[in-house]
């Protein structure tokens, strides 16, 4: 969220906002957009709740015009209730209005380490960034977040303070090469996929995977 909000409020680190920004979200997005809303002060009233399977693109518009609008979160998982979120066709609403779209993967993104499974994130080249959670997917011990970011700069850019010191962050990245040298993630990546690969939401999505 914060990069989202750098990206569209470049001087937002010297100056603060002045008025409210919304953020629009799947109807099934994970509580940690609510949490997120409320650490960076935007506040859970302004996040805004679609169905994107539902939702047209004029009442997209419609939506982006009335409000403010930094951001769009869609969900891409295979847990709960396995909600893939289709967006492909708000592309270009997005690219025109330069909203940043994240992808909330934790557990779906999985499918990237896998090379049987990897063509279901096809889409995933047009985000702006991705989350995938592997202590939440491949049992590694908390905290193992991966932020994939599309423009590295972005990420420098809109929080970066010079500092004497490191950041422990960086010890997930080891955390997880490591686990990849130890245990192969392609072999568990795709386990995790077969195992839920007869779930109709999976199957759905396979399905049109193939058909694309």
């Amino acid at each position: 969220m914060i990069c989202a909000r750098y990206h569209m409020y470049p001087g937002v680190k010297e100056t603060g906002l002045d008025h409210p920004i919304q953020v629009i979200a799947s109807e099934n997005a994970c509580k940690s957009t609510n949490a997120g809303a409320i650490m960076m002060g935007t506040g859970t009233n302004n996040v805004i709740k679609v169905n994107f399977e539902t939702i047209t693109p004029r009442e997209l518009v419609d939506i982006i015009e009335k409000n403010n609008i930094f951001m769009i979160i869609s969900t891409f998982e295979i847990s709960e209730d396995g909600t893939v979120d289709t967006i492909d066709k708000f592309s270009k609403i997005m690219r025109k209005y330069k909203i940043w779209h994240h992808i909330d993967a934790c557990q779906g993104g999985t499918a990237l380490f896998s090379s049987t499974y990897r063509y279901l994130t096809d889409t995933f080249q047009d985000a702006h960034s991705i989350t995938i959670d592997f202590q939440t997917c491949l049992n590694l011990n908390q905290q193992c977040s991966l932020l994939l970011v599309k423009d590295g700069e972005q990420l420098t850019n809109c929080s970066s303070i010079t500092t004497p010191f490191q950041s422990g962050r960086r010890t997930d990245g080891f955390k997880l090469w490591l686990c990849d040298q130890l245990d192969d993630l392609d072999v568990h990546a795709t386990a995790m996929f077969d195992r839920y690969i007869e779930s109709d939401e999976l199957e759905d999505l396979s399905e049109d995977s193939d058909q694309s």
